[in-house]
């Protein structure tokens, strides 16, 4: 009976696997421990904010990009494996044609409530666009060059694409030992 339960917050809490503690860590980091405690939360901070005048966002963006990346593949992965593991998968879907013809013969919108759906969908899409420019604003960062970022000219498309910044995730090798 709580198996579901169990289920669902181990693939909300894979989401959040690669998150240690970015303040513990980087308050118990001096010159001594940094090779060895360099964790991917503190080294975009130190590359995104701290870095005294040589702050490259593009980068610390596509970093924290390819953190994300890697939490998703993580949630995909359990959520494939716990519903492979349930057998059973009981779902919504699984109902027959029979019922749900006769649930829409029985049960029929009218004006007021086409007017009504048109109203929230229309709620519903502005919602989505105002979570979603910071997503697309992030990502068009990570592929933008530094000096544009920088100087404000990404709004929403990336401006002088060179990649710049992921290709230094896979040239630097301490990004990896985070993981």
């Amino acid at each position: 009976a709580i198996l579901p339960t169990i289920t669902i917050m181990l693939i909300l809490r894979m989401g959040s696997v690669m998150t240690i503690g970015f303040e513990k860590v980087y308050l118990m980091q001096n010159s001594l421990n940094l090779t060895a405690s360099e964790i991917i939360s503190t080294y975009v901070y130190k590359v995104g904010l701290s870095s005294a005048g040589t702050t490259d966002l593009s980068y610390s963006t596509a970093i924290g990009l390819f953190n994300s990346a890697i939490n998703l593949v993580l949630i995909s992965v359990t959520n494939f494996i716990a519903r492979k593991l349930d057998g059973k998968n009981p779902s919504i879907r699984s109902m027959p044609k029979a019922f749900w013809s006769l649930m829409k013969s029985i049960v029929r919108d009218s004006k007021s409530d086409a007017l009504f759906y048109v109203i929230c969908y229309a709620i519903v899409a502005i919602l989505c666009l105002i979570v979603l420019y910071p997503l697309i604003y992030i990502l068009s960062a990570s592929f933008s060059s530094p000096a544009q970022v920088s100087s404000g000219r990404v709004w929403l498309f990336p401006v002088e694409p060179p990649l710049y910044s992921y290709s230094l995730i896979l040239q630097y090798k301490n990004v990896f030992i985070g993981y």
